[in-house]
């Protein structure tokens, strides 16, 4: 009879370690997850103040941009709501006039600066030999360049194609008799499309639709 209260004892005594074992580290992982929630919190909260802040500057600037555009032109002599209306639309129509001729400045310097180029590049693609000609649109401030086999020609670095007009480019090989494996590149950074074989002796010209619709 005493054994078994002996072991009975014993029993309750280990059952009390496994719960107070189990009791700690539940609580250590509690106390884990709690501190981690609190990393996440300050993390969100100086989240949520540079998110503030920047939209506070953009108010700010806003407000700003608001007030110089509502801004009178000539706040030391007030005139009558009348005369300060068609002064305002006055205002407006010189405004867009000057926009308008700027925009025409622009276009004629554009024209300008485009077309001599086209002239001068225009003999060449007039003349025969191995040549590649592409009509492709590629975007304003981009340039096509060629790699490949052949003269003048390189896997590892592109040769810029000459502008020829609007959306039209042009690559001459150096010798105008010899084939060429051609592939175009864009800012010689980026394939456009398959490669292109040059049989030689005379120019290549492909569309847009080559290239995907790029």
């Amino acid at each position: 009879m005493r054994a078994l209260v002996a072991d009975a004892d014993e029993a309750a005594e280990n059952a009390g370690k496994a719960r107070a074992e189990a009791t700690q580290a539940l609580e250590t992982e509690l106390k884990s997850v709690r501190d981690e929630i609190k990393k996440s919190a300050k993390s969100a909260d100086k989240t949520a103040d540079k998110l503030e802040a920047a939209l506070d500057s953009l108010r700010e600037e806003v407000s700003e941009l608001r007030a110089r555009s509502a801004a009178p032109a000539d706040v030391s002599a007030p005139e009558p709501i009348a005369s300060s209306t068609a002064a305002a639309e006055e205002d407006s129509e010189e405004e867009e006039s000057e926009e308008e001729e700027v925009i025409e400045e622009i276009e004629e310097v554009t024209e300008d600066e485009a077309a001599p180029a086209a002239d001068e590049a225009a003999p060449s693609a007039a003349g025969s030999g191995t040549a590649l000609i592409v009509n492709l649109m590629i975007g304003i401030g981009n340039k096509p360049f060629v790699r490949g086999t052949g003269p003048g020609l390189s896997r590892d670095k592109g040769v810029p194609m000459s502008f020829l007009g609007i959306g039209r480019w042009q690559w001459i090989s150096p010798d105008p008799e010899a084939p060429a494996t051609v592939e175009v590149w864009k800012n010689d950074q980026s394939p456009m499309g398959e490669a292109l074989h040059l049989p030689g002796g005379e120019p290549v010209e492909v569309d847009e639709g080559h290239f995907g619709g790029v």
